[in-house]
């Protein structure tokens, strides 16, 4: 929730630094690895979404949302 309220604040970078740090402390939740994904795309950070991709893929390999996100990232 602070991370969402980060970037309706115009603070996505912030946003994303929360949300690796409790991506670090909180590993292979859905929400938070779609959220971190969301605003790394954002931010123009492509290099960096690959990680949490391979996570998503994980913990949800048959979700509709996480192939999309494979597909747009050239993956598979």
């Amino acid at each position: 929730v602070y991370a969402v309220a980060l970037d309706n604040q115009a603070k996505t970078e912030a946003a994303v630094a929360t949300l690796v740090a409790a991506n670090d402390r909180w590993p292979n939740q859905y929400d938070l690895l779609m959220t971190l994904v969301g605003y790394l795309q954002k931010t123009g950070n492509r290099e960096a979404v690959y990680p949490y991709l391979s996570s998503l893929t994980a913990i949800a390999p048959n979700d509709p949302n996480v192939k999309k996100l494979l597909v747009q990232f050239g993956i598979k």
